[in-house]
């Protein structure tokens, strides 16, 4: 048998798998129906876990570790249809739909803005607030105070120091990313505030969450953001400490706030980690 003859063999088992998958998503979908008449949850891990154990088993040890990698990736797209159809809504869901009809067109040009020592910050308050009074303080720590003290209602600041460090303090004080900005050196800085603050045409996010430390934790939050079709954009990891089985995991994404895969990433990755935080949407000013 030649190399043709070959490709045609795996074509016409292609057709055959084409025809089966859709099968499955059809089925899928009749569940997806099922489990919203009867408000039962999408995502199963004790089923997933129960059916991948099962399908490696009847793969064989040769094809096991092949066939659980295949089945990995259906369940995400299963999901993901599932979900689609379910269209399922969270309290975080609520919050941003209720900050897009609030925020105003444009950024403030007269609120107090607190920012780090440095002329390239002072810049960018004069550039984003105009005139708006400004107060200085020495460090990340600093703003990120006053602004959740309200003392200021933004704060700039750099984010290419320790871009982790940043963001584990917004989430600690419960802070949101409202606009980016790329210097011509390419260095980053963020505007922050206490409020949730979405500016027309947000087409980024940023995302902080905690996996458990085994084997796929990453791949199924990869594996999502890929059949949804988000691009990542940056993303950063550090151990948490006195956590010897979690990582935390910084996700920096191109995605439309007015999308519907954002809608479903929302609604959707809580369940995939251990621990979710928001760090807000927004545009990157060059």
């Amino acid at each position: 048998m030649d190399l043709n003859e070959l490709r045609l063999e795996i074509d016409k088992i292609d057709d055959a798998l084409v025809q089966l998958f859709v099968q499955r998503m059809e089925v899928s979908a009749r569940i997806a129906d099922y489990k919203k008449a009867n408000d039962l949850p999408i995502f199963v891990p004790s089923r997933e876990a129960e059916k991948l154990l099962d399908v490696a088993k009847k793969a064989g040890p040769e094809m096991a570790q092949y066939t659980k990698v295949l089945y990995d990736l259906l369940f995400e797209l299963s999901r993901g249809y599932q979900s689609q159809r379910n269209a399922p809504r969270t309290a975080l869901y609520g919050q941003i739909q209720q900050a897009l009809e609030k925020t105003p067109k444009l950024l403030s040009k007269t609120a107090a803005v607190a920012y780090t020592g440095g002329s390239d910050s002072r810049m960018l308050c004069a550039k984003a607030f105009g005139a708006g009074p400004v107060m200085e303080f020495k460090d990340t720590q600093g703003v990120i105070a006053a602004v959740t003290a309200g003392m200021c209602i933004y704060g700039i600041l750099p984010l290419d120091t320790d871009r982790k460090n940043t963001y584990d303090q917004l989430a600690s004080g419960g802070l949101f990313i409202v606009r980016r900005f790329r210097l011509n050196d390419n260095r980053q800085y963020i505007c922050v505030s206490k409020s949730l603050e979405i500016y027309p045409g947000s087409d980024r996010c940023s995302i902080r969450m905690a996996l458990a430390n085994r084997p796929g934790a990453l791949y199924k939050v990869l594996s999502r953001l890929y059949t949804l079709g988000i691009n990542v954009a940056g993303l950063e990891s550090r151990n948490i400490p006195q956590e010897n089985f979690q990582g935390m995991f910084y996700f920096d994404l191109e995605t439309s706030v007015y999308s519907e895969e954002f809608v479903l990433l929302i609604c959707e990755l809580g369940d995939l980690c251990q621990e979710f935080y928001y760090l807000g949407s927004y545009t990157e000013v060059v």
